[in-house]
């Protein structure tokens, strides 16, 4: 391997990347991550790509996919990096670092103030300014888990409309940090990486679709299958316990029901209402957020609308134009002005964990990412309204 630096190629338009180097890079997933399956030209015509190239050959890269996200009940314009990756050769050389850095400036430039990915590799993050924002873990439940749930009102209904399950979840979306907002690609992306032979089942109330979960058979050996729930989005009991009585109804072959990583909240509704607890859980990456534009950040996210709050900021980042700032909420809109006393020294990282509602200022103290005395701690914590973080997708 030649001992020159790698040069960063891009970030631009995926399907203005070669098609020489876009099979280097493919083939270069394959290898870090083993086989993907996923159709890999559906991200590249819709995303930004950024490749690391050494001696000709593609030694990293990395594809960014813009979306939307929900913070603090407001859409914020975001994109999520996806395939972050390094030829093993090529490692020590920081080439991940430097690409996710192209790709969060050139975001940045194009509006989408805050980047999302998810990692098992988080230090790697950290020294960027990225900070973990939630977690995600599986949960396996015992069938009978479910039964004995109470009866409800609502109405089963079978094959839901795409439409109108979008609708029960971008509502749903609006009461969690980090729910994505799906673009119109998605599904097609998600279905040619093998999940086309699920079936979905909605619940209705007065002919209105409420809450739906979308399902898929998993075979155990040497008979039988698992249920294996792949979407979901139940926003309150009554809708849980008609899941569950629908779930509970597949007892005479399943015996187990999985909700896989990011199905399911971190905490979730489950805990309070079934009468038998037995679940398996296990972990799974954690995802993290990045600020790419600090200001335009703050302006874009909801904030508490019964807290009118004035926090000057000293922020430890990259850029001199961001050091000191002054974020002004009233009526649940945020707005940046420059300088400030710097009252409150804050980490890009706290910065990043407090707007995802992952930490709370007093968390963050303690922590050591921020320092303010008990009022400006109390006012932050209040600010951020209580709602959890949740990214339910993966990519």
């Amino acid at each position: 391997m030649s001992s020159a630096e790698p040069r960063i190629a891009g970030p631009e338009p995926g399907s203005g990347v070669s098609d020489g180097h876009w099979a280097q890079y493919a083939e270069l997933t394959g290898r870090c991550f083993g086989p993907i399956d996923m159709d890999l030209e559906i991200p590249r015509r819709h995303g930004l790509v950024c490749l690391a190239l050494l001696d000709g050959q593609v030694v990293g890269g990395a594809i960014a996919l813009p979306f939307h996200q929900h913070f603090g009940g407001r859409v914020v314009p975001t994109a999520g990096l996806s395939l972050v990756c390094t030829a093993p050769q090529a490692r020590g050389r920081r080439i991940s670092a430097r690409v996710v850095t192209e790709l969060a400036t050139a975001l940045a430039a194009d509006g989408m103030p805050v980047v999302s990915l998810w990692t098992a590799t988080p230090g790697v993050y950290r020294r960027c300014g990225w900070e973990v924002a939630g977690n995600a873990r599986g949960t396996w439940y015992p069938i009978d888990a479910f039964r004995d749930a109470p009866a409800t009102d609502l109405t089963l209904v079978p094959d839901p409309s795409p439409e109108a399950m979008r609708a029960v979840r971008e509502r749903d979306a609006a009461r969690w940090n980090g729910a994505l907002l799906r673009p119109g690609w998605w599904t097609a992306w998600k279905q040619a990486g093998g999940e086309d032979d699920t079936v979905s089942y909605g619940f209705a109330a007065g002919g209105d679709l409420v809450g739906y979960a979308t399902l898929r058979c998993e075979t155990r050996r040497p008979w039988g299958y698992d249920l294996a729930v792949r979407d979901l989005h139940a926003p309150d009991a009554r809708t849980l316990q008609a899941l569950s009585g629908m779930l509970s109804e597949h007892g005479a072959q399943a015996e187990r029901v999985h909700f896989p990583p990011g199905v399911l909240p971190p905490d979730p509704d489950f805990t309070w209402l079934l009468p038998r607890h037995r679940a398996e859980s296990y972990d799974w990456y954690p995802w993290m957020l990045r600020l790419t534009d600090i200001r335009g950040a703050l302006e874009a996210r909801g904030w508490s609308p019964a807290v009118d709050a004035e926090l000057e900021l000293a922020v430890e980042s990259r850029s001199e134009a961001d050091r000191l700032l002054t974020l002004v909420v009233t009526g649940g809109q945020g707005k940046v002005h420059d300088g400030g006393r710097g009252l409150i020294p804050i980490t890009e990282r706290g910065l990043a964990a407090w707007y995802a509602g992952a930490l709370s200022a007093s968390r963050a103290s303690r922590l050591c990412l921020l320092r303010a005395d008990t009022t400006a701690l109390q006012s932050m914590d209040a600010m951020t309204g209580g709602q959890e973080p949740w990214l339910a997708d993966l990519f």
